[in-house]
């Protein structure tokens, strides 16, 4: 099983990052919720069955 955490200011600009690991997908989507405050860009996870 993987995460996808994603990031976007627009649905054009869309950024992702994959993990194998929940606990670090989790650590980096808090992060990146912080700094998406400053940017006004939207965070989000999503789980992928392999």
């Amino acid at each position: 099983m993987r995460w996808i955490v994603r990031v976007a200011r627009t649905m054009d600009d869309v950024k992702e990052c994959y993990f194998s690991d929940k606990e670090k997908a989790l650590e980096r989507m808090e992060i990146l919720k912080d700094l998406s405050m400053a940017v006004d860009a939207t965070v989000w996870m999503e789980e992928i069955d392999d």
